[in-house]
């Protein structure tokens, strides 16, 4: 097997293995965990020195970053979720980083604070980012209000990967009600059963 994907499922990791799943390959996942300081040692920091996950060998190639994993895999496994054409390309690129610069900070903040002592919580913090949140969950709104999907008029690894930067939303209850064509297209990309396949065995290595 020569795709081997590092990284605990409960990580960013679980976006790669979303899209695994999605692909129908196979994969070997070694769930080093950051937080039981795995990813520091020499034999890890020797394929990712940022000493984060998920990291991908395929190969002769190492790649960090899961947005761009996703992407690379999406390409070169062709499927109906991969980018047919150079504009789908583009627009999944852009709307990956979209992801990553609108919603990620704030999303992962609001997950991270979540899981302090209450009264170790930055209670100003996390009603800042959940109204910073309202800005983007509009763009997006307003986009899917004519559209199910974000490209190509289907599901894309472009829906993947937005929506698994989103995944952190859910457990800490923001309230999609506002945005009602989001709350429709988040439940059908995280319904899908390679999500749910996902997402199981990311709770099943949540410490």
């Amino acid at each position: 097997m020569s795709l081997k994907i590092y990284g605990t499922p409960a990580s960013r990791t679980s976006r790669v293995i979303w899209l695994a799943y999605e692909l129908g390959i196979e994969f070997d996942n070694d769930p080093i965990n950051p937080r039981k300081g795995e990813t520091r040692t020499p034999e890890y920091l020797a394929i990712n020195p940022n000493a984060h996950v998920p990291t991908m060998k395929d190969g002769d190639l190492v790649l960090w970053e899961s947005l761009a994993i996703n992407l690379y895999l999406a390409k070169k496994h062709a499927s109906e979720i991969s980018p047919k054409n150079p504009e789908e390309d583009a627009l999944a690129t852009q709307w990956s980083m979209w992801g990553l610069n609108e919603i990620e900070p704030y999303s992962i903040f609001l997950i991270q604070n979540s899981r302090k002592p209450e009264d170790q919580q930055d209670h100003p913090g996390a009603a800042d980012s959940t109204e910073i949140l309202k800005s983007p969950m509009q763009v997006l709104d307003n986009i899917l209000a004519d559209r199910e999907w974000l490209v190509g008029g289907r599901f894309t690894v472009a829906d993947l990967n937005v929506a698994s930067v989103m995944g952190p939303l859910r457990p800490v209850k923001f309230d999609f009600e506002p945005f009602p064509n989001v709350a429709k297209w988040f439940l059908a990309c995280s319904s899908r059963p390679a999500a749910v396949k996902a997402r199981e065995l990311q709770m099943a290595q949540v410490d």
